[in-house]
């Protein structure tokens, strides 16, 4: 409810733990509140763009966490918003160094 407000919100970014800790998190909990820490970070970093919580979730490795969420078993809203949170990193030109980055070993597995 603190980020609905423009004056939470203001709080709720001036201060990078808070986004980092609500990321941290967000792998740790129920599916629940897995959806209220995406819809939090959403609405702050994708919503209302605002730059000091999209530095933190970068600080706080977001990128893998997001990614591992969107693997895992969540909702279609979550996974919807999980991918919107990953444009973050490619539109953004100042992040966009981290996808370029992002190294896997992953190979794609034939049926056949």
């Amino acid at each position: 409810m603190v980020t609905s407000l423009r004056e939470g919100r203001a709080e709720f970014c001036s201060d990078t733990a808070c986004v980092e800790a609500v990321m941290n998190k967000v792998l740790k909990v129920s599916s629940e509140a897995t959806e209220h820490a995406v819809m939090i970070l959403w609405s702050v970093c994708y919503l209302f763009r605002d730059g000091d919580a999209q530095d933190a979730l970068v600080k706080s490795n977001g990128l893998t966490k997001i990614l591992l969420l969107m693997q895992s078993n969540c909702s279609p809203v979550v996974r919807q918003m999980s991918g919107d949170l990953l444009k973050i990193f490619r539109v953004n030109s100042k992040f966009s160094s981290c996808l370029s980055s992002y190294d896997t070993k992953t190979t794609h597995i034939m049926p056949f």
